[in-house]
């Protein structure tokens, strides 16, 4: 029952990714979902640390994947990539003043369906749910160290 279980979890779990990135790609014609995330993660590492190797870490994802998703929001020109300040090979990512506000306003045409698909939920349970992810994703060991500001938030 258990292996079922697992099965039915991933399976739920992959289905939902995927219908979460297709409902969010239709909120804005200038982003999608995981550009707005790559860009989400920029403004969660500190200045001179957004290396591809910071962005694939917070994204949970790969160096080649973080840099594909950075060199689509270059040409629009909602990122801007420099040298690093000491190591050679690496770059510091920053989002452009465009950007942010392509940013802004995906998250503001994201709060009514994230609220829509939340509705059915207490906060108890949201919490719960966010845990029990949490305890998920770090299979491999690597926490989930979350996009989260540590400020209380009015529901």
């Amino acid at each position: 029952m258990k292996q079922f279980l697992i099965k039915q979890i991933f399976a739920t779990v992959f289905s939902l990714n995927n219908k979460i990135q297709e409902e969010s790609n239709k909120l804005s014609g200038k982003i999608t979902l995981r550009q707005f995330m790559l860009m989400l993660a920029v403004e969660h590492i500190p200045s001179g640390e957004r290396s591809y190797n910071m962005l694939a870490k917070k994204l949970g994802t790969t160096k080649q994947n973080a840099k594909q998703l950075v060199e689509s929001l270059q040409r629009k020109q909602y990122v801007c990539i420099e040298p690093h300040a000491t190591d050679k090979r690496a770059v510091n990512i920053s989002l452009t003043p465009a950007g942010l506000q392509a940013a802004l306003e995906f998250a503001e045409a994201s709060d009514g369906f994230l609220n829509r698909a939340a509705e059915k939920f207490t906060t108890e349970e949201l919490e719960q749910l966010w845990a029990l992810l949490k305890r998920f994703y770090a299979f491999d060991g690597i926490e989930m160290d979350g996009f989260d500001n540590h400020e209380e938030e009015t529901e």
